[in-house]
């Protein structure tokens, strides 16, 4: 018996697995002016979206949180303006319309971490996001 039918059974491949996050509850989180510090559910970093309605006029936007999230917009917002940003996208929405010559270079977008953050924007916002487990 050939060599090679000794070891014709003997096959080489490889395996690949795919595990995707799998997605929790939704929370919509009230930032404020002032620090203040939220519990970000979930076992995984996760995007977010952001909706902000001007009650009065502001020449800037900015959005901030502990791990390195910082979000500048240069704009003159008037009051009743409604201001969406989509982490996913990098997009600014003013009113429906995109506004993304308005981020700063300056602006670091950054998932969300699980556990404790703290976060503060210029204009009382609401930051939105999924929990993510592994």
């Amino acid at each position: 018996m050939s060599d090679f039918a000794r070891k014709s059974w003997l096959w080489f491949g490889t395996l690949r697995f795919v595990a995707r996050a799998t997605l929790g509850q939704t929370y919509n989180l009230t930032i404020q002016t002032n620090l203040a510090e939220h519990a970000i559910t979930g076992q995984e970093k996760t995007p977010f979206y952001t909706t902000t309605v001007f009650e009065v006029p502001q020449e800037r936007f900015t959005l901030e949180a502990s791990n390195g999230l910082y979000i500048l917009l240069n704009y003159n917002f008037i009051a009743g303006d409604v201001l969406e940003i989509d982490y996913t996208t990098r997009s600014a929405i003013l009113n429906g319309k995109n506004i993304d010559t308005a981020i700063s270079i300056k602006s670091v977008f950054k998932e969300l971490i699980p556990g404790q953050m703290e976060f503060v924007a210029s204009h009382k916002s609401t930051v939105s996001y999924t929990e993510r487990y592994y």
